[in-house]
């Protein structure tokens, strides 16, 4: 029991000791010094009570005030470094998934011309590609997004990919959506 007390008081920080100074050692000691010492006018006592825990209020909140600003400025700290790992990891991934999308896009376009060639050799002509090039004004901000799709497929792959979207229309009107309400 002592061991474990010990361990528990060698935890606690200077801000700790003086926390708890401030609010239960003094506030038990003044009153029991106080009580020696006898005053007999009722006026008098009051006007010393008032002046006692006015001083005292202002000194706890000065004193809680700086110690909520040190762990803050420690905790901002702390918080700051771990961000700024993760911001670098997150970084680190962002160039190697633009990479490896720019290698896998060549791979594509390598394949698709290979695959023109090697038709166009046949006598078959693809179609080309679709392009869906959309605009959207945001509080007087342009912008502009535009989305390759190629179509085809087979037809297997069609009604999955059908499935798949009624699916989950339905699941997102019956259940709703995590970004709000569907409408």
């Amino acid at each position: 029991m002592v061991l474990w007390l010990v361990a528990r008081y060698a935890n606690l920080s200077l801000g700790h000791y003086v926390m708890i100074a401030v609010t239960i050692v003094v506030p038990v000691v003044f009153p029991t010094i106080i009580g020696y010492f006898s005053i007999e006018r009722l006026l008098v006592k009051v006007v010393i009570d008032g002046i006692v825990i006015l001083i005292w209020s202002v000194f706890v909140v000065v004193v809680v005030s700086k110690l909520v600003e040190r762990e803050n400025r420690e905790v901002s700290q702390l918080v700051g470094r771990q961000v700024g790992e993760v911001r670098g990891q997150l970084d680190r991934l962002k160039q190697e998934h633009q990479a490896e999308t720019a290698v896998a896009r060549e791979q594509l376009e390598d394949l698709e011309e290979r695959l023109r060639l090697a038709l166009e050799s046949v006598g078959v002509e693809l179609r080309p590609k679709s392009v869906r090039v959309r605009a959207r004004v945001t509080m007087g901000v342009p912008t502009m997004s535009a989305r390759l799709r190629v179509t085809g497929g087979s037809r297997l792959a069609r009604m999955r990919r059908l499935l798949r979207r009624s699916r989950s229309w339905a699941w997102g009107k019956m259940w709703g959506s995590r970004s709000g309400p569907s409408g």
